[in-house]
């Protein structure tokens, strides 16, 4: 009897890598180098880590519509170009549709992904250490959800670093967590950020360890809405916590509702708001 549950053990230990290889099954084909074009649809796969040194141009550049970049825990990595890169890990080309990234560490480039184009969502993703962005869209109706932003700046004199930008219409930033965020100072303009989001909607994000000096904004709103976040600095007040940019009439262009707001000098600013939890 011994024999045979030792037997069945190993077993399913050897068994094990053939169940992993499953989840190849979907791929349409796989990226083994960097720097990588997709040019045909479907969902293109990573199964080792890939690292890269290039100082400008995408290490992975999508060039066509319903494409799936799934890096399946694997890393991209662009820290060998150093802080002065200029490289995006992963990007679609304009007027693209419909691109997902997926299950990737990006870590060392200037924007960790930028997806320029409509309907697209990058989710249950690391980006760490890129040295401007961590996560930019740019188009509508795109989708941010469930990521990890983490050690956010350090390109030289840049004078600004965020975690995540939305651009564009009914954009929505969902149950992100970011920490980390230290602009370079340029001359007097030093900006950490957490969010940036025009014309969509920040939902259950924790932000935190923005760059006490210079000027932190935990979430910046533009014709937007935060609600349920989770805004908070470790050391003394300053900075803003949520702020609503102005528009050309000078009228409030955001909405900040039920959010939690801590250590920050302007907990809310130029906003519409209402029940925000808030510790000076």
């Amino acid at each position: 009897m011994l024999r045979s549950t030792f037997a069945l053990t190993l077993l399913a230990i050897v068994a094990c890598p053939a169940q992993a290889a499953e989840s190849y099954d979907n791929c349409t084909g796989f990226i083994d180098s960097l720097p990588a074009s997709i040019s045909t649809q479907g969902t293109w796969c990573l199964r080792k880590d890939l690292t890269t040194a290039m100082s400008s141009g995408n290490a992975i550049e999508v060039k066509t519509n319903n494409v799936v970049i799934d890096c399946n825990d694997f890393k991209i990595g662009g820290l060998a170009a150093g802080v002065t890169t200029l490289t995006t890990g992963i990007a679609s080309s304009a007027g693209r549709q419909n691109v997902t990234v997926r299950n990737c560490t990006v870590r060392g480039f200037q924007f960790g992904t930028w997806l320029l184009g409509d309907n697209h969502v990058v989710e249950h993703s690391r980006f760490d250490v890129n040295t401007l962005v961590g996560i930019r869209t740019q188009g509508d109706g795109n989708e941010i959800r469930d990521n990890a932003v983490t050690s956010t700046g350090g390109q030289p004199a840049a004078g600004v670093a965020i975690a995540i930008i939305a651009n564009g219409t009914g954009g929505r930033v969902l149950d992100n967590r970011i920490h980390g965020v230290s602009a370079e100072l340029d001359g007097s303009n030093q900006l950490s950020a957490g969010l940036y989001v025009e014309d969509g909607v920040a939902r259950g994000n924790t932000v935190s360890g923005l760059l006490p000096t210079g000027t932190p904004h935990g979430i910046r709103l533009y014709h937007s809405v935060a609600r349920d976040n989770i805004v908070m600095q470790a050391g003394p007040s300053t900075g803003f916590g949520i702020i609503c940019l102005m528009d050309g009439s000078e009228q409030p262009t955001g909405f900040s509702n039920h959010n939690t707001i801590r250590h920050f000098a302007a907990p809310h600013t130029n906003c519409n708001e209402s029940d925000n939890a808030v510790e000076p």
